[in-house]
This record gives structure tokens, C-alpha cells and sequence, in this order.
């Protein structure tokens, strides 16, 4: 096992999930817990949705994801149960060297105009700064981000 950089196409969003878990299980409310357990499972299952859906709009067919993952306390409570509903829907594996060999992943250093979290050709305060800015559209849009169970994301 170990670290290697690569390209991901799909995000389950763990990270955003990993404080209001942390503050169930410290106040051991297990009501809490399942609820943020449970939307973490559903924000990850829309996010795989949208992601194939996405790519087979823009490249004609399934393409292979990589996902990536923050391994904090959301990861490690329910990555179990995102890979067991993957395998339940057929997924089909492949390696890391496999899957980036695909177009999708060859034009994501061309392609900065997409909305993923390609970010190689911006400099790191541009990049920043950008963060900055949808943060506070964001809150002008009236998103909130805290909430007791986690987020919900704007196109689920």
C-alpha cells in the first residue's frame, strides 16, 4: 500500500462529514451519528450518480473513476459500506494505471475550464483567492455549510 498523485474524477465528500460525526460521537448521541452516517452514504451515492452520468454525456460511455478519499473519521466508519454498494451495483475494478490511461483523466491537464477540481495551472493564491470568492457567494446565496449531519450539496 502507499501514495501515489493522481488524477480523480469523483469525490464522496467525506471530509465534510468528518466534524458533525466527530461532535455526535463526543456527545454520544447515536441518533446523530446514524443521521450523519446516513447522509454521508446518500451525498456519496448522488455524487457517483452525477459523476457517471457527467462523463457519459461528455465521452459517450462509462468511464473509469478514481476516486479520492480524506481517510478521517467518515472514511473510516463507512468506506465498507460506499465499496459493498458499488460492488452490489456491479462495478467493475480496474487499477489506477488502467483507469488514468482514458481520455478523461489525459485532458484534465488541457481541459482547465472544467468545473473539477482541476487546479494544476492555477497558482496557489489564484487558487485561493477563487475558494475565497464561492465561499462568499455561497453565503450570499444563503448555502449553509454547518449543519448537525452534514452538507447537502447544491446538485443533489
Amino acid at each position: 500500500m502507499g501514495y501515489r498523485v493522481a488524477h480523480a474524477s469523483l469525490e464522496f465528500f467525506d471530509h465534510c462529514f468528518d466534524e458533525p460525526l466527530t461532535r455526535s460521537r463526543a456527545a454520544g448521541d447515536e441518533v446523530l451519528q446514524r443521521a450523519v452516517g446516513e447522509r454521508y452514504l446518500t451525498v456519496a451515492d448522488e455524487a457517483l450518480r452525477y459523476e457517471v452520468s457527467r462523463a457519459r454525456k461528455r465521452y459517450g460511455d462509462d468511464v473509469p473513476h478514481v476516486c479520492y478519499c480524506h481517510f478521517g473519521s467518515a472514511s473510516a466508519l463507512f468506506l465498507a459500506d460506499i465499496v459493498a454498494n458499488l460492488r452490489d451495483r456491479g462495478v467493475e475494478w480496474c487499477s489506477l494505471d488502467e483507469a488514468q490511461q482514458h481520455p478523461m483523466y489525459r485532458d484534465f491537464d488541457r481541459d482547465l475550464g472544467r468545473t473539477d477540481l482541476v487546479t494544476s495551472g492555477l497558482s496557489g493564491p489564484l487558487h485561493w483567492r477563487l475558494l475565497g470568492l464561492g465561499l462568499r457567494l455561497a453565503k450570499r446565496l444563503g448555502v449553509r455549510f454547518a449543519s448537525p449531519r452534514g452538507p447537502r450539496l447544491p446538485y443533489l
